[in-house]
């Protein structure tokens, strides 16, 4: 004897209750997995239809608006913000750029004018003794010798400026910034 698989009802009739009659789900949804009749199926899938349409399509052709204006003119109010704090934090450094090499052209003017006075008053020392030397004649080969040396010195001091300039760069690192690379990803969902 063939053995009879229980039945299973039309969800949608179910829900009706009393007043309408059950009819057997004979048709099975692959997604919800509930059994409907064949009235009831066919209302099922347009009820589906209209979930796509209205859920899913809307929601993409509102995507699909905005994505389709140019990506400078759909800006958000905190992205023209962010861009005109990193335009002012460009003019600020450029600013404090201008300000160290003011000072640094300022304080290499003031040493070279100290050096070239040390080396006025270096010469008319030198001069001085030459002078003395002349007028005593009471000068000897190595007084000549040192003399000179000294003249030789002062005038290589003079053509090889003793004033050093250290200029700190600014390293690559510090001009970044790192908020940006360090933005948090969207969650997306799973395809």
């Amino acid at each position: 004897m063939a053995c009879v698989a229980p039945l299973n009802l039309c969800a949608t009739c179910e829900t009706l209750g009393n007043e309408h009659k059950s009819k057997p789900g004979i048709l099975l949804c692959m997604g919800c997995q509930k059994h409907f009749c064949s009235k009831h199926m066919i209302q099922h899938r347009e009820n589906l239809a209209d979930l796509l349409e209205n859920g899913v399509v809307c929601e993409r052709n509102a995507l699909l608006e905005k994505i389709s204006v140019p990506y400078d003119e759909q800006w958000s109010a905190s992205i023209k913000v962010q861009l005109e704090t990193i335009n002012n934090w460009e003019l600020d450094s450029i600013e404090l750029i201008k300000q160290s090499a003011m000072r640094a052209r300022k304080e290499l003017h003031e040493t070279a004018s100290k050096e070239y006075e040390n080396s006025s008053n270096q010469f008319s020392m030198l001069s001085n003794e030459l002078n003395a030397l002349l007028e005593n004649e009471s000068y000897f080969e190595n007084d000549i010798d040192q003399l000179k040396n000294k003249f030789h010195q002062l005038k290589h001091d003079l053509e090889q400026y003793p004033v050093e300039l250290s200029i700190n760069g600014i390293s690559n690192e510090l001009v970044v910034v790192k908020s940006i690379v360090k933005s948090v990803p969207p969650v997306s969902p799973s395809y």
